[in-house]
């Protein structure tokens, strides 16, 4: 199972997720229990902590700012209840499903992950992670079902949903559409620390530029002497600038190269380029795209990235039939509810003037 996993403030996508509506819901009254998910009971507490917690995180626990945060974001306190149910509904047909096909993250597990997560952000020490986690409006254990409630999510994606190679027609089609957007330059550098090193390689490569057999020169030049190691090894090549992102310096250097063409010294945060465009892959504004039209390794990430953008098409495709079919029962609100604010307490265009 992938780890690495990048967790959102779940109650800003509720509060962003204005205009959901819920449709089919019976209704019946109780105070105890908001909604049930295929007879699972969601509580009213759970909701309203919910909502409870995001009011004091975002300092909006006077009734007047509630209801002019309701006001401006298109809410009620019932619509908002609303989404907030439909929200934990989500998440409970995910859980539902999960435990259908014998998905399960352990604790052991959701350690694993925020360890990798703060390693990979560099919260390497308690402070700065307890900071951010309060920034983002969690404890430690909040964070951590959320980490698990994801990666169980993926576990179930990864095992319910299965991967298949795009056909040639898919590509194809994918290509015409999106083929232009793989248009770039191949090339090769040599890397050095200093400006004078950088200075001496360029004068020995420039008288030969012309030379048929340049390539292989340039080749050894950076096998020799870049510090590159990585790009060293394949004599300089760095591959196209369309599949690997390349810092500023370099990729206005290699913009104004054409294949062949060798640049001057390129200063960087890594050191000292010298850049040799290799080839180019050109598209023509009113080009229609061929996968054939590709060089390899540009068509080879092309394909990865058509079957990646199908996989999530599918996963989308199973997580919303999923949820479409939760059935859903939404009771009635219940009356005294501590977010249930007065809306004529908002700022209205017509109180406000």
């Amino acid at each position: 199972m992938k780890k690495t996993v990048l967790i959102a403030t779940v109650m800003a996508l509720v509060i962003a997720a204005a205009g959901l509506v819920l449709g089919g819901c019976g209704k019946k009254s109780s105070g105890d229990v908001a909604a049930t998910v295929r007879g699972e009971k969601l509580m009213e507490s759970t909701v309203t902590d919910y909502i409870q917690d995001y009011r004091a995180s975002n300092a909006l626990e006077g009734d007047e700012d509630w209801a002019n945060y309701l006001y401006i974001n298109g809410y009620t306190p019932e619509t908002l209840r609303e989404n907030v149910i439909e929200y934990f509904a989500d998440r409970m047909a995910v859980q539902q499903a999960a435990k259908s096909n014998g998905v399960q993250i352990s604790d052991e597990e959701v350690r694993e992950g925020i360890a990798q997560m703060r390693a990979q952000y560099g919260y390497t020490d308690d402070a700065s992670w307890n900071l951010a986690l309060q920034n983002m409006g969690f404890t430690a254990d909040q964070f951590a079902e959320e980490m698990r409630y994801t990666m169980l999510e993926e576990a179930l994606l990864d095992k319910a949903v299965p991967k298949v190679a795009a056909s040639q027609e898919q590509l194809e089609e994918m290509a015409a559409t999106y083929g232009a957007g793989y248009a770039g330059k191949r090339s090769s550098h040599i890397l050095v620390a200093d400006e004078a090193s950088a200075q001496a390689i360029l004068s020995r490569l420039q008288p030969q530029v012309e030379n048929p057999n340049f390539a292989e020169t340039f080749a050894s030049e950076a096998k020799a002497n870049s510090i590159d190691t990585g790009s060293a090894a394949t004599g300089g090549d760095v591959g196209w600038d369309c599949i690997t992102p390349f810092v500023a310096p370099y990729q206005e250097a290699l913009d104004k190269l054409e294949p062949g063409q060798l640049s001057g010294v390129v200063k960087s945060n890594y050191g000292y380029h010298i850049i040799y465009c290799t080839e180019e892959f050109k598209v023509e504004d009113d080009q229609a795209v061929s996968v054939q039209d590709m060089p390899e390794s540009i068509r080879a990430q092309f394909e990865v990235d058509v079957n990646e953008y199908l996989y999530d098409q599918a996963k989308n495709a199973y997580l919303d039939q999923l949820k479409s079919n939760y059935e859903l029962v939404v009771n009635d609100m219940p009356k005294g509810l501590p977010y249930d604010v007065d809306m004529s307490l908002a700022a209205t265009p017509s109180t406000s003037e």
